[in-house]
């Protein structure tokens, strides 16, 4: 039977093969893409994303798209010594509370 950890598991998984397939594997990646939506879908199914993470989720699910432009601000600062791939590990170990942000209401800031 599979178990919450399992669909994150395979989720996180299913995120980190996309991200990689979009730019080294770009004719499979509408295949990647769906896959991905699909471990998401089950995992929020299953009740595993709970309110503070999801929008880390949702974000990880959205960011498959933006690996072109990421690697294109890559080639144009090489002093910037970016990684050519980002480190897809450690978004598994990400506290997605720090992502949240809340406003209360105008920021009490002086001039």
């Amino acid at each position: 039977m599979l178990t919450t950890a399992d669909a994150r598991a395979a989720y996180l998984a299913a995120y980190a093969t996309a991200f990689y397939g979009f730019h080294y594997l770009p004719e499979q990646a509408p295949a990647l893409w769906e896959d991905t939506w699909i471990w998401f879908e089950t995992l929020n199914g299953r009740g595993g994303i709970s309110d503070r993470e999801a929008p880390f989720l949702h974000h990880l699910l959205t960011s498959t798209r933006q690996f072109e432009r990421a690697e294109q601000v890559r080639r144009r600062h090489p002093q910037a010594a970016l990684p050519p791939t980002p480190p897809i590990h450690r978004a598994a170990d990400f506290d997605p509370g720090g992502c949240v942000r809340r406003r209360r209401g105008r920021s009490r800031r002086r001039r």
